[in-house]
């Protein structure tokens, strides 16, 4: 929001607040902003469309704007801030910590680029620290070795007259000294951790291959993820992909759909103006959200688009399975 005779504005400039491009043209000069997914509006403070994952996160409104902390996170896509906060936090651990490249693959992204990105900016980050805390060590070390020196000479020289004033100025000296070796240690180890993780490059964040290739190993998660109803809700990421898998390995590894068994693929990303695959995957509630039908793996199926298109939100024939506790009797 513009804050009057606070304001300045470069007409060759086009980005606004948290880096988001203004969209003068709809509310007037830098009350609203555009990005790849969804509009904003920074005098509210929020999305004027719901976030493309908000499945991914349940416990938040959809329409929020950077986790209603827009000092310290930001969202120039419009599709969630969670993946470039890890990059973030992830990737300075790593520089830190000397040999933990490793961790940055135990990480899952939604978004991988995202937080490729934020891994790359916190080891360019780190090589210029680095180097400024190498370059003031290596100073530091110099200045504290000639104060010492220069005490020391004060106090031989003068036969002990000016030892009082010596002695000390070489022990403060020796303090420099000792601590221009650890600032400059200290930059030596960040600037060969961001260089190591550098040469690992940034094409983390691949979906792991699923393990389970087995019905009841499947199962079990599904039935885990339907312990807790979500009535009227969609479903998890989780448990959209739980859906998918227990398909898959009910179908030697080809995902069929439900109703009228044709092999179905998993979406891809849609273009506007061209008509989606009649054959991608959809994972559907058997009894309807609008019936408050749960998001759950045990009331989930995978039908092709045109079935899932057709059926609409018709209530089913048999109701979804309920999941019974562990140490029930069947």
């Amino acid at each position: 929001m513009q804050m009057p005779n606070r304001t300045y504005n470069a007409a060759v400039y086009r980005h606004g607040f948290n880096g988001m491009e203004k969209d003068n043209d709809i509310k007037g000069l830098g009350n609203d902003y555009t990005t790849l997914e969804r509009q904003y509006d920074p005098r509210l403070g929020r999305w004027l469309s719901v976030d493309p994952k908000e499945e991914e996160y349940e416990d938040v409104s959809p329409y929020i704007g950077m986790d209603n902390n827009p000092i310290s996170k930001n969202d120039l896509d419009g599709a969630g801030w969670t993946d470039k906060l890890m990059g973030t936090l992830i990737g300075t651990a790593t520089n830190i910590v000397p040999g933990s490249t490793a961790l940055r693959d135990m990480y899952h992204p939604a978004n991988a680029s995202d937080y490729n990105d934020a891994l790359k900016k916190t080891d360019d980050a780190a090589l210029v620290l680095g180097g400024a805390l190498m370059k003031g060590g290596t100073g530091g070390t110099a200045a504290g070795l000639g104060l010492a020196s220069a005490g020391l000479t004060v106090t031989a020289v003068s036969g002990g007259t000016l030892a009082v004033g010596g002695l000390p100025a070489a022990a403060a000296g020796g303090t420099l000294a000792e601590a221009g070796v650890v600032t400059a240690a200290a930059g030596v180890t960040l600037t060969a951790n961001a260089v190591n993780n550098q040469k690992s490059g940034y094409n983390y964040g691949k979906k792991p291959q699923q393990k389970n290739t087995n019905v009841s190993d499947v199962q079990k998660r599904a039935d885990n993820l339907s312990k807790k109803q979500r009535p009227g809700k969609g479903f998890t990421k989780a448990g959209k992909t739980v859906v998918k898998d227990l398909n898959k390995v009910k179908n030697n590894g080809q995902m069929k759909c439900a109703n009228c068994k044709t092999d179905v693929h998993q979406a891809s990303q849609h273009t506007s103006g061209v008509k989606p695959p009649n054959n991608e995957a959809h994972v559907d509630h058997m009894d309807p959200q609008s019936n408050n039908g749960s998001g759950t793996p045990n009331n989930g199926q995978v039908l092709c688009r045109e079935c899932n298109l057709n059926k609409g939100a018709s209530v089913p024939s048999t109701p979804a399975p309920s999941v019974q506790p562990e140490n029930s009797p069947h």
